[in-house]
């Protein structure tokens, strides 16, 4: 029979009340509370018992003092003279117990009560939850920022089109627990004018239930990115270095309070070992996908060499070729379609590029995006003629370079654009059929004739890259 045991305890640092029902629930099922923790409390076997359970805060202790302040050391002396035993100290919070069937409160002012958890949270809970928070804002504004500048490419690529809500996630369950603190403090100065303390009743299931959201996405990241169940994989290599960080930092900083480190110096070298060990883990992490693989991009088969310098090789199958349009001039070809995809929308670039030192042999480049989510056609169609803008000097337009509307019948479309630089046209067309999007350069200047066989593959075929 064992006589420790750890447990799951989903209790917040500062949720009074609650802690000291849990610690006496436990002790009545013979077990005392021996070292509390943010998930996992460890237990030791006792007598099945009812007690008395007070928990203290002590706002100028910390998590890293090499042994209990001065302060509190008077603090447990006081309690044992009426009885109270410590039974678990975690950094400015204390747990005692007692006995006795009806014994004197350690505070009985409730005043007293709300200053000192009120003086506990705002030195231990508040700087790294407004921390998180200003992190999650600025994390939203640059993404953002970055779906504004390139819509179709941040909507189309899992990494960036689901951090939105990660984050947002992220910022809603810190300020679940911000909102409950600033809603205890009312209550509880209101309460305590009546002579009466008013428990603090976290929202730590909701933030928790919100944090837990935010992981489940970032899996489905990570496996969308993979192409499959890899990305399981991926999360569990993810969350090993998280945990095993977590771990070492939290062994390292016990070890130094053993040996009686100051909280200065435990404190500078424990962030300090923090930023380094996570530096290292996103390098390792970076290397890792790079050399075997997390994405569905298109990946090379080789290289040649094109007068002097080395362009890599593809063998990917495209659903038009140069073939389909003219004469192709050249016998072997790179083809590439780099592909990315999540619920909003499917975007595959293509390409064809002749291995020869010809120069007269043209290539052929085109984009297709397939928009999923039609609320988004609109925003999409706007930002992409937005893309290419004029050259303005005191508000005079020295070079012109935007696209302007051409004949969509060739193309079989809705509407289509040419872009105009300077004083001519270029061979870039931006073509908008009902759910996809066709953006195309031509090496030369196509016929009616190309248009429309350009439009027979591409304006239904957008899946014919995948196969």
């Amino acid at each position: 029979m064992k006589d420790r045991k750890r447990q799951l305890e989903n209790l917040a640092f500062y949720d009074k009340a609650a802690i000291e029902d849990r610690a006496a629930h436990m002790a009545e099922k013979g077990w005392l509370v021996e070292q509390p923790g943010p998930y996992f409390w460890k237990y030791r076997r006792i007598e099945p018992k009812r007690l008395a359970v007070n928990v203290v805060y002590f706002p100028k202790a910390s998590e890293f003092d090499p042994s209990p302040t001065e302060g509190q050391i008077q603090l447990e002396e006081l309690c044992k003279r009426d009885g109270w035993i410590l039974a678990a100290r975690w950094g400015q919070m204390q747990i005692f117990y007692n006995e006795q069937k009806d014994p004197v409160p350690i505070e009985t002012d409730p005043v007293i009560q709300v200053e000192t958890v009120r003086a506990a949270m705002k030195k231990g809970m508040l700087p790294g939850r407004l921390l998180l928070a200003g992190l999650s804002v600025m994390q939203l504004m640059m993404l953002g920022w970055q779906l504004w500048e390139s819509p179709v490419r941040f909507l189309s690529r899992p990494a960036t089109a689901y951090m939105i809500p990660v984050w947002f996630l992220v910022l809603c369950a810190v300020l679940c627990e911000l909102w409950g603190f600033l809603a205890w403090t009312r209550r509880a100065e209101k309460a305590a004018e009546n002579g009466r303390f008013y428990g603090l009743r976290g929202n730590r299931r909701l933030s928790l239930a919100l944090a837990l959201l935010a992981l489940f996405l970032s899996g489905l990241i990570l496996c969308q990115m993979s192409g499959g169940p890899w990305g399981t994989a991926w999360l569990a290599v993810v969350l090993g270095g998280i945990m095993a960080m977590t771990g070492a930092v939290i062994y390292i900083r016990e070890r130094m309070k053993k040996r009686g480190a100051s909280r200065k110096k435990n404190l500078f070298f424990t962030i300090g070992l923090t930023v380094i060990m996570s530096f290292c883990f996103v390098v390792a992490l970076t290397a890792m996908v790079s050399s075997v693989g997390i994405t569905k991009r298109s990946r090379p088969v080789g290289t040649y060499d094109k007068g002097g310098w080395e362009m890599e090789v593809y063998d990917d199958p495209i659903p038009l070729e140069m073939k389909d349009l003219r004469d192709a001039g050249c016998d072997q070809w790179s083809t590439m379609a780099d592909r990315a995809e999540t619920i909003f929308l499917a975007h595959t670039e293509y390409s064809q590029q002749p291995l020869t030192t010809d120069q007269s042999v043209p290539d052929l480049r085109y984009e297709v995006t397939e928009v999923k989510a039609g609320f988004l056609y609109g925003f999409l169609k706007k930002r992409l003629l937005w893309e290419q803008q004029d050259v303005v000097t005191d508000q005079k337009v020295v070079m012109a370079y935007h696209y302007k509307p051409v004949d969509p019948a060739p193309w079989k479309a809705l509407d289509a654009y040419r872009v105009y630089w300077r004083d001519s046209y270029l061979n870039v067309y931006l073509v908008f059929y009902e759910d996809r999007i066709l953006e195309i350069r031509f090496g030369w200047e196509p016929s009616k004739w190309q248009m429309a066989a350009a439009a027979e593959k591409l304006a239904g075929k957008v899946e014919e890259g995948k196969k």
